[in-house]
């Protein structure tokens, strides 16, 4: 467990560009990777399959609000709910916030603090000190879940 935990600014949208889902095809860890703007493409090593997405399709198990096309590989129940990470160093991020005993942020360089950094949006249930070590043996499940790739 770390002592302290210092934010700046990391949003999801530092985690996106690679992540890591279960394979449409043969249900085996997979990789959806950000082409550029409008070309995101999954490939599997294990079965072989490669297919570009349309940008439409981009949506995960955790949005299934919009009817999702993927799951992610990297997802476990934890405290009644369902904890998630898109890849290692999502995990990473993680397991340093929830470890630490005291979590800083800090305001954007004009002063005013913003809600949309990563640290302030996740949910009251996993930044809780009662569920803290329940949800860090979530997050050792989900490493030992991490491909070698």
């Amino acid at each position: 467990m770390q002592d302290r935990f210092k934010d700046f600014e990391t949003g999801i949208w530092d985690f996106e560009s690679r992540v890591l889902i279960r394979c449409p095809k043969c249900d085996q860890c997979a990789i959806a990777e950000a082409m550029d703007v409008n070309k995101m493409r999954y490939t599997c090593g294990a079965c072989g399959m490669a297919q570009e997405v349309p940008p439409g399709k981009w949506v995960y198990t955790k949005n299934a609000q919009g009817g999702a096309n993927v799951s992610l590989w990297l997802e476990t129940k934890c405290c009644g709910h369902l904890l998630w990470a898109y890849n290692r160093e999502h995990l990473e991020f993680l397991e340093a916030y929830v470890s630490a005993l005291l979590r800083e942020q800090r305001p954007s360089p004009d002063g005013r603090w913003h809600n949309a950094a990563l640290a302030s949006r996740l949910p009251k249930w996993m930044s809780s000190a009662k569920n803290r070590e329940d949800v860090l043996k979530g997050i050792e499940r989900l490493k030992e879940r991490l491909p070698e790739i």
